[in-house]
């Protein structure tokens, strides 16, 4: 705090040395009139060029993501690579967040993802560092060029032409910027980036700003490249950057799930980690760099890369305690859903029986999805600050399951099968897809409710213990269900049927009640209520449907 009060003191001198003179406050207005468009340009064309890539690889980009996270090493790898490609590790890290949440991978393989995400974020200071910024108009041309023909091919036009666009806004600024190196109160200013502290928050500030690690460590090596700024000055900052990218993942994240939420704050701390262990060492990394020799563009490049490298492979090192680390620091009792079904795995070679037997599993699992989704719903009901996150994802979790129990279902139906085995495939997919109706239909139910409570009209007490009546009905069959499926005794099904009664009986006389609530003005106008009844009925019609199946 000491150093900060200084440092604004030093400013404030500095700014009324500058009103006395021509300093970098009264410069030239062409300067900053070449610049901040320079700088507005760079952060479009890094937008964008990362955009343009995602879109080029389509929905495959999920899919390489899904299958390149098996395994910490391979996902750190493909981390990096995806990062290097698409520029972005904020992009990359908000994409493993999307998964996680969608369900697609689970949390701990996001983790080696999200390392490999600062490596490949550095690719932007070694092309600058490299001076590919001089082929940036052939990039611009040839990009322009692709995207006009009429080929496969085109579809990188766009890709290129970004990329050579983000060159040569660095070119401008790299022009811009020159003149600023013989403003003494400018570069007495700047000296003051080389206290650690001061540095880490300009850089952190600044990368919130430009909402771009890539963009501040982009700058750092072309002001490095026209001598404004040193190498023990660019490395705090780079430090800061590395912190501020983390900011966008942490409020994105502030809409998903628990699992989504611990790889925002995986970011977060392995960026601030990487900070905390090389700050004791910081003279030692100028020196380093400083041996390793170049220019002092490629040493700030250098330096970005080596302390991203050298983090990632110290936290790899403590990967499954960095994971328990994150764990208590966002912890949850809720077990991760994974949109898989690994009884469905490797069946090709396996007979009816065996397919039949790994199918009924899944289907059990769909059904104590189905129950944990009534559970979410009365919890909507009954919590005003309930979302349905989680309902969302378990209704996902059991259109998958159906998915894939078609998918091995329907090469069975092709052969030659015996007539007990045909009707085997028909009943299990029949049951499959009312789990899934089921799904939908619960997940309607949550809606109404989180619409009437957005809408300020909450269902009344009595209204929600009618509802929640019902809801406990349905999920006492479906227990029994999930128990016994699909060899039902007579003791089963007379316990079905009589849930079944009380539920009829229980809906009717939830009628009754908004009725007579209504008639007395103790209950709102509308048919929110009603239509929950109804959703309720055609729920428990389809479970009635699965036990009256033939066996």
């Amino acid at each position: 705090m000491r150093i900060l009060l200084l440092l604004l003191q030093k400013f404030k001198l500095i700014y009324n040395k500058a009103n006395k003179k021509k300093g970098f406050f009264k410069m030239d207005f062409s300067i900053w009139l070449g610049l901040l468009p320079a700088i507005i340009i760079f952060i479009y064309g890094i937008e964008n060029f990362s955009k343009e890539i995602q879109h080029a690889a389509g929905t495959h980009f999920n899919q390489v993501i899904k299958w390149a996270t098996k395994g910490p090493l391979r996902a750190t790898f493909f981390g990096a690579l995806i990062t290097a490609i698409i520029q972005s590790s904020a992009a990359t890290t908000i994409i493993a967040m999307g998964l996680v949440n969608s369900g697609l991978i689970n949390f701990s393989q996001s983790i080696g993802l999200i390392f490999g995400a600062n490596i490949g974020t550095t690719i932007t200071s070694q092309l600058v560092a490299l001076n590919l910024i001089i082929y940036a108009p052939i990039f611009i041309i040839l990009g322009f060029i692709l995207s006009l023909l009429k080929t496969k091919y085109n579809i990188f036009g766009k890709p290129i032409f970004y990329l050579g666009l983000l060159l040569f806004a660095l070119n401008l600024v790299s022009i811009s910027v020159t003149p600023l190196k013989n403003d003494l109160q400018l570069m007495e200013l700047l000296a003051y980036t080389s206290i650690p502290l001061v540095g880490i928050l300009v850089g952190f500030i600044v990368t919130n700003l430009f909402q771009s690690s890539s963009v501040t460590t982009g700058l750092l090596v072309v002001m490095s490249q026209t001598g404004l700024i040193g190498l023990d000055q660019a490395i705090p900052i780079i430090f800061g950057a590395n912190i501020g990218t983390t900011v966008l993942s942490l409020v994105v994240s502030s809409r998903m799930d628990t699992f989504a939420k611990r790889a925002a704050v995986t970011h977060f701390l392995f960026n601030f980690i990487g900070v905390i262990i090389f700050i004791p060492f910081l003279n030692y990394l100028v020196g380093f760099v400083n041996q390793i020799g170049g220019s002092p563009a490629q040493q700030v490049a250098n330096a970005h890369l080596f302390f991203n490298l050298v983090s990632t492979l110290i936290l790899l090192v403590f990967i499954n305690y960095f994971k328990i680390f994150v764990e208590k620091i966002v912890p949850t009792k809720e077990k991760e859903i994974v949109l898989s079904a690994k009884n469905l795995v490797d069946l090709d070679e396996k007979k009816p029986i065996e397919i039949f037997a790994a199918v009924i599993k899944e289907f059990n699992n769909s059904i104590e999805s189905l129950i944990e989704m009534l559970n979410e719903s009365k919890n909507i009901l009954t919590n005003p600050t309930q979302n349905n996150l989680r309902l969302i994802k378990l209704d996902a979790f059991v259109e998958y399951l159906y998915d894939e129990t078609k998918k091995v279902l329907f090469p069975v139906s092709k052969k030659k099968l015996s007539k007990e085995d045909g009707q085997q495939v028909i009943f299990l997919t029949r049951s499959s897809k009312i789990s899934s109706e089921i799904g939908k239909i619960i997940r309607k139910i949550s809606n109404i409710i989180l619409l009437s409570k957005e809408n300020e009209v909450d269902f009344s007490i009595e209204a929600k213990q009618d509802i929640e009546e019902c809801l406990s009905i349905l999920s006492a069959n479906l227990i029994l269900v999930k128990n016994n499926y699909p060899n039902f005794t007579e003791k089963i099904l007379s316990e079905m049927h009589k849930n079944d009664q009380e539920l009829r009986t229980n809906i009717n006389q939830g009628y009754k009640n908004y009725f007579s609530r209504l008639s007395e003005g103790k209950a709102a106008h509308g048919s929110t209520f009603v239509e929950v009844l109804d959703l309720i009925q055609d729920i428990g019609s389809k479970i009635s449907e699965l036990r009256k199946m033939p066996r």
